[in-house]
């Protein structure tokens, strides 16, 4: 199961989509990288974060973050990483927390170097 904003506090936007809406200024990697992702490598992903107070007078806002997240397995078709950044917004998220995501969530893809430690 993904997060959803309204029980988890954050979810994920779909890269895809976006750059569907925005060809010539929002680039993501081809489908068949984007479906091929081994343990290892890192991906960025958009998270749709509730920031608690963030909208004034104690209003929820909602707040686009875009994260690193080190990709550790898969199971059919939904990946499973952990996130590495630390959020800007006042969130439940930090470096560690699991993430599962689809393809059409990849907006980047790198490899880290070998001696990288994955929070």
């Amino acid at each position: 199961m993904m997060a959803r904003i309204d029980t988890d506090g954050w979810e994920l936007e779909s890269a895809l989509e976006r750059h569907e809406r925005f060809p010539e200024t929002f680039w993501i990697p081809s489908k068949a990288d984007r479906e091929r992702l081994p343990p290892g490598h890192a991906v960025k992903l958009i998270f749709r974060i509730r920031d608690a107070g963030g909208g004034g007078e104690g209003e929820d806002e909602v707040v686009t973050e875009r994260m690193w997240v080190y990709v550790t397995g898969r199971s059919g078709d939904l990946f499973e990483g952990r996130l590495q950044n630390v959020p800007r917004t006042r969130c439940g998220l930090a470096p560690g927390t699991p993430v599962r995501f689809l393809a059409e969530h990849v907006a980047d893809i790198d490899h880290p170097p070998d001696e990288y430690h994955p929070r």
